[in-house]
């Protein structure tokens, strides 16, 4: 059944009970993006319902999430994200469903707890989806190397954003990963290996350091989405980044980085589509080389040390909606031709 999108409010398990126990009898409840608030009770039967999909996202649920869901054993799928459940979850409660796809529990008052013995969960044979944003993490303080055997390496997306995370185990593997969200945590030091088919990559928000690695470029063979912004990165932007071609959007925002920009950056702009370089130490001429097929649709730049003028190719960029040059040493009248670009948004020089 779905009624998802909807207005729906008050409660569907305390003055409507018998309503709500009679939509346990259906294979797939999908309730998310109403206005229901109250708490969910118990499933009775568990163990003998149908029930494969069970979306409660996006609403005002609160109180503990019910054990009894943790016994709904062809369960596929569980969304409970974004509502107010509350209390403390083990991960190695969801061991029981073997038929688990996807699970969100992002966006609660819980606290997800994976210190315990997780021998039996990390054998989940179809894991795909594993969403655990915002859920104070703790313990487990480590992306851990149990996300590789999650699924027999079928897990395909993984977000762990607005943690306490702080590093990575050692051999740690995601060799199928899609998508990898670990945005704001605390993890440190360098720069770990890439998953080598990750489209979407966000590390944004963290404590790394050190330089970026040169051979980074290795694993960004399908990524479309790459940020390391707001970190203490250092040293220089690798040329290797220029081979990354299916690279959409490339955020290395408010770190250390220093040196030239690289020519062949703006020269794979006919693909690229965002490059947020602002608050680093870039200095010297941003390369004349936007090509006539330029895409580009946001150039951020501001706040670093760049000189010179301001390339007359960027005028290729018809697409262009931001640029923003300002608080750089670029010394130059302004450049008529870029009225000539009509899809401006906002224009910083």
């Amino acid at each position: 059944m779905g009624l998802s999108f909807n207005k729906f409010t008050d409660s569907i398990t305390a003055k409507n009970s018998s309503l709500f126990q009679s939509l346990l009898s259906l294979p797939k409840i999908h309730l998310s993006f109403n206005q229901f608030s109250s708490q969910v009770l118990e499933f009775p039967n568990a163990t003998l319902s149908i029930l494969e999909t069970l979306d409660l996202s996006s609403n005002n649920l609160h109180g503990p999430i019910p054990t009894s869901i943790f016994k709904l054993k062809i369960l596929s799928i569980l969304s409970l994200s974004s509502n107010k459940f509350n209390g403390t979850i083990q991960l190695d409660m969801i061991q029981d469903l073997r038929n688990l796809k996807n699970l969100d529990l992002s966006y609660n008052n819980l606290i997800v707890n994976a210190s315990g013995n997780g021998s039996n969960f990390f054998s989940l044979p179809n894991i795909i989806t594993l969403k655990l944003a915002s859920c104070k993490l703790r313990i487990f303080v480590v992306v851990p190397n149990w996300s590789s055997k999650v699924g027999n390496e079928s897990l395909l997306h993984l977000n762990l954003s607005h943690n306490h995370l702080v590093g990575f185990q050692q051999h740690y593997s995601l060799p199928n990963l899609i998508v990898l969200d670990l945005y704001i945590n605390q993890l440190q030091g360098k720069i770990p290996v890439l998953p080598p088919y990750a489209s979407y990559v966000d590390f944004s928000n963290n404590n790394f350091t050190f330089s970026i690695p040169v051979d980074i470029v290795l694993n960004l063979s399908m990524t479309s989405f790459f940020s390391l912004s707001n970190n203490g990165l250092i040293g220089a932007i690798p040329e290797s980044f220029c081979s990354a071609v299916y690279l959409q959007v490339l955020d290395l925002s408010k770190n250390n980085l220093r040196g030239k920009i690289p020519a062949c950056l703006p020269e794979m702009s006919q693909t690229l589509g965002v490059l947020d370089v602002r608050r680093n130490n870039y200095s010297g001429p941003l390369p004349d080389v936007f090509p006539i097929t330029c895409n580009l649709k946001t150039l951020d730049l501001n706040e670093n040390a760049l000189t010179d003028r301001i390339p007359i190719s960027l005028t290729n960029c018809k697409a262009m909606e931001v640029l923003d040059l300002g608080n750089n040493q670029i010394l130059d009248i302004f450049p008529l031709l870029l009225t000539n670009i009509l899809t401006f948004h906002v224009l910083v020089l």
